[in-house]
């Protein structure tokens, strides 16, 4: 296998950095549930919940956007309705995730 399509690989099995794309405060979505979960289950890396309307979900700063998060981000996890995810996915390849 290619070095680059290894290095790669290793970014989504184990990634530094996930933003959760549609973080929610509401513990009954899965926007919620998954930020909840990268918690509890212990994640090591770092974590960018992405919500427009939240300033912060489970004591973490959320970003209106994945372009507005600080950092390179190895994994974006997309819990947003259907007809948001063009949107989502054309900032995901603009932050090159």
């Amino acid at each position: 296998m290619d070095r680059e399509i290894k290095e790669k690989i290793k970014y989504l099995l184990y990634p530094r950095s996930v933003a959760v794309i549609g973080a929610s405060r509401n513990p009954r979505k899965i926007g919620f549930q998954v930020v909840y979960n990268l918690i509890k289950d212990g994640y090591k890396g770092r974590i960018y919940p992405i919500n427009p309307n939240a300033d912060e979900i489970l004591g973490l700063k959320c970003y209106p956007n994945i372009l507005d998060a600080p950092d390179d981000i190895d994994l974006a996890m997309i819990v947003v309705p259907a007809s948001k995810v063009l949107n989502v996915l054309n900032e995901v390849v603009r932050k090159k995730v």
